[in-house]
């Protein structure tokens, strides 16, 4: 049962004032009350994923290192006679060297950062709205 709906059930019931107030100020604190616990583990774990973000940072470098892509991409971006008798050859062996596991990697902890934030942000705002029945 939605918010309005039990406005309307209460309207036909007719119940005393302040215990329609009593109601919704019940369930307005408890909506609280839940929208902060939510809001406290949504930020553990955006906190985790940050953590987490930095170990994946240094090993997407030292793979980048690792597995040619700084050479080619160097030489990508410094010898234009080369690149323009033989752009696709080198185009392709930049993209065979891209390190494409710890790019994933930190794509989806980004992905995962953004949302949980967003999760923090809607609970926050549900968890320090002031209690009003309106």
């Amino acid at each position: 049962m939605d918010r309005d709906s039990l406005q309307v059930a209460l309207r036909e019931m007719n119940p005393p004032q302040p215990l329609c107030q009593q109601v919704f100020s019940c369930i307005l604190s408890e909506r609280r009350h839940a929208a902060r616990q939510r809001m406290v583990l949504q930020s553990i774990f955006c906190f985790t994923i940050g953590l987490a973000l930095v170990p994946l940072i240094q090993y997407a470098g030292h793979e980048f290192f690792n597995s040619g892509f700084y050479e080619y991409a160097l030489l990508f971006f410094s010898d234009s006679n080369l690149i323009l008798s033989s752009w696709r050859v080198v185009a392709y062996a930049l993209i065979e060297s891209l390190p494409s596991i710890p790019l994933l990697l930190i794509i989806l902890c980004c992905a995962s950062l953004v949302w949980s934030l967003r999760l923090v942000v809607r609970n926050s705002r549900i968890a320090f709205m002031t209690l009003s029945p309106h």
